[in-house]
C-alpha cells in the first residue's frame, strides 16, 4: 500500500478556549520534505480552532484549567473527535505527532485515537519531549517509533523503511519483541539552505488569516546555556546559519503567496551573530520588502548600530527573555545577561520607538515572596510595553529538572504525571511556599501584569498612533479583528 502521512500538532490551547492561530513549522519542514521525495502528506494544526479567539489573558487561561484536566482525563473534547473523523476520512498510513512536554499527555490520547480508528497505522512521535525520553515514549502501547532530534531526513527515511527495513534508518527508537531498540544518532543538517521551505500549503484546515503563516527560523542553535532551556540538547549550542538570501526568498515567497507584511522570527537567539542579522536587514532593503518584523534577543546583544539598522529594515518590535529579577537566580540560571544590561537594552529599544516585550518566570526552586516581589518590581523598572508571566516548569533534558529531582520536588521520569507540566498551572514547582498560597500568588501576580499590559496598550495608542496603525493596515483582512480583540482587551 502506498504510503500517506498525516502529520499532527495535538490539542492543547483549544482546551483553554483559545485558538493556536500559528503555523506548526516543524511539522511543515517535514511535510516539505516528505512532499519532495513524492510521499503524500497533509498537515493537521489540532490546536487552531476558526470560531474560538486567538488571544485571551493570562487569567482566562488559570480560570479554565480544570477543564484542560477534565480533557485530558476524560478523552471528552471535541478537537479529539475532529481528529477521528479526519483519520477516518483521509485514512493515513502513518501518523506523525510533534510533541512537546505540555502536549504531551495530549498526544497520547491522539494515538490512542489513531489506534481505536485502524490498528496498523504506525504512530510516529517526534519533537522535544519524545528526544529527550526516548525510553519512557517508546513504551506507551500506541506509539510505534520515535524520531529523535532533527526530523527532515529521518522521517523521510523512516517512510520508506516501513516498507523496506528501518535498521538503518538512523535516530529513531522502537520496539521489536518487547526489546527497546535506539538505532545511532544522526548527524545535523549543515546545509541549512538544502532544506526546503516549510509546505504551508499542506494544511488541512485553511484560513485567510497571513499573520498565521509569518512565523520564520533563520537559525538553529543557541550558544548560551539556560538552565531551564533544552534547547541544546536537540540543537546543540553550535548555531547553524541559513544564508540570508535564503531567509529573505521564503519571506518573500510568503509575502507573495499569502499577502503577509508581518514576520515574526522564533529562533532562541536570532541576533547571536549580529553580522549576520545586519545582512538579513540589508537583504530586506536592496529588494524593498515592505514588511514588518518581531524577534527575540538576548539583551547582552543589544547595540545602539543594530538597532538603528533592524528598524531601517522593519523591525518594530523586540522580545527579551528577563526571567527573574533576582541577580542570584540570574546567575544560577545562567541567564546570559544581567540586570544592567537589561536595562541598557531596554532603554536603546524605547530610542528607536520600538515595541518592547519582556518575558518573566516565577516559581524557580530558590524563589520566595521576596523574590518574585523583586521579579514584579524589576517589571516595572523595565516597564515593557507587554510583560509576559508564566510558571517555571522543569523540563526534561535541563539542568533545572535534575534540580527540582535533587530538590525532592517531584520523583523521577517514571512516576512524573506531565499533565502538570506547562507553564498555565497555577500552582508551582517550588518548596518555599505553600501550594494554597502560591495559587493566590499567582493569581495576585498575573493581575498586577495584565494591569501593566492594559495602561500601556492605552498609552501606546495615544503615544505611538503611526505604529498601531500600521499594524492595524498591514494586513487589512485582520485589521478588523486585531481592533476588535484590543477593544476586548482593554474592557476585560
Amino acid at each position: 500500500m502506498k504510503a500517506r502521512v498525516l502529520l499532527i500538532d495535538p490539542p492543547f490551547q483549544v482546551f483553554f478556549e483559545q485558538s493556536h492561530n500559528q503555523f506548526p513549522l516543524g511539522l511543515g519542514y517535514l511535510a516539505a520534505s516528505l512532499e519532495k521525495n513524492g510521499i503524500e502528506t497533509l498537515i493537521l494544526n489540532a490546536d487552531y480552532s476558526p470560531t474560538i479567539k486567538s488571544v485571551v489573558s493570562e487569567k482566562q487561561m488559570i480560570d479554565k484549567y480544570e477543564d484542560y484536566i477534565n480533557a485530558i482525563k476524560t478523552h471528552d473534547h471535541p478537537s479529539f473527535k475532529e481528529i477521528r473523523a479526519i483519520i477516518e476520512d483521509y485514512n493515513p498510513t502513518i501518523v506523525g505527532v510533534t510533541v512537546r512536554t505540555p502536549k504531551y499527555m495530549s498526544a497520547l490520547i491522539v494515538a490512542s485515537v489513531v489506534k481505536s480508528v485502524n490498528k496498523n497505522i504506525s504512530v510516529v512521535f517526534g519533537g522535544v519531549h519524545p528526544t529527550l525520553l526516548p525510553e519512557i515514549v517508546i513504551k506507551n502501547e500506541n506509539v510505534d517509533f520515535v524520531v529523535r532530534g532533527e526530523g527532515e531526513i529521518t522521517i523521510v527515511e523512516l517512510v520508506k523503511g516501513l516498507v523496506n527495513d528501518i535498521e538503518n534508518v538512523k535516530s529513531i527508537t522502537y520496539k521489536r519483541n518487547d526489546t527497546i531498540i535506539h538505532n545511532p544518532d544522526r548527524e545535523l543538517i549543515h546545509d541549512m539552505d538544502s532544506i526546503p521551505f516549510p509546505a504551508r500549503h499542506l494544511m488541512i484546515k485553511k484560513t485567510d488569516d497571513p499573520n498565521y503563516y509569518n512565523i520564520i527560523f533563520a537559525t538553529r542553535g543557541c550558544p548560551h546555556n539556560c538552565t531551564f532551556c533544552a534547547s541544546k540538547n536537540i540543537w546543540t549550542r553550535q548555531v547553524r546559519f541559513r544564508s540570508p538570501k535564503n531567509v529573505v526568498d521564503e519571506i518573500e515567497f510568503v509575502k507573495n503567496k499569502y499577502k503577509c507584511n508581518i514576520f515574526n522570527f522564533i529562533d532562541d537567539s536570532f541576533v547571536v551573530n549580529p553580522k549576520y542579522t545586519i545582512q538579513i536587514c540589508d537583504e530586506i532593503n536592496r529588494r524593498k520588502l515592505k514588511i514588518k518584523w518581531v524577534c527575540e534577543t538576548p539583551a547582552s546583544s543589544v547595540t545602539d548600530d543594530l538597532i538603528k539598522q533592524m528598524k531601517a529594515a522593519g523591525c518594530y518590535s523586540l522580545m527579551f527573555g528577563v526571567e527573574s529579577g533576582n541577580a542570584e537566580i540570574l546567575k544560577k540560571v545562567n541567564k546570559s545577561s544581567t540586570k544592567e544590561e537589561m536595562i541598557l537594552a531596554a532603554a536603546l529599544v524605547k530610542k528607536y520607538k520600538l515595541r518592547l516585550t519582556c518575558a518573566f518566570m516565577i516559581g524557580f526552586p530558590w524563589d520566595t515572596r521576596d523574590t518574585i516581589r523583586e521579579t514584579v518590581e524589576f517589571m516595572k523598572e523595565l516597564d515593557p510595553d507587554l510583560a509576559g508571566i508564566s510558571i517555571t516548569i522543569p523540563y526534561p533534558g535541563t539542568e533545572l529538572y535534575n534540580t527540582y529531582i535533587e530538590e525532592g520536588c517531584f520523583n523521577k521520569e517514571e512516576d512524573i504525571d506531565y499533565t502538570y507540566f506547562n507553564q498555565i498551572n497555577p500552582r508551582m514547582f517550588n518548596r518555599n511556599i505553600e501550594e494554597e498560597d502560591q495559587i493566590k500568588i499567582v493569581a495576585n501576580i498575573v493581575k498586577i501584569f495584565n494591569n501593566h499590559n492594559r495602561l500601556k496598550l492605552i498609552k501606546g495608542l495615544f503615544n505611538n498612533p503611526r505604529l498601531y496603525f500600521n499594524l492595524l493596515i498591514g494586513n487589512k483582512n485582520i485589521g478588523v479583528k486585531l481592533l476588535i480583540n484590543m477593544l476586548r482587551y482593554l474592557i476585560r
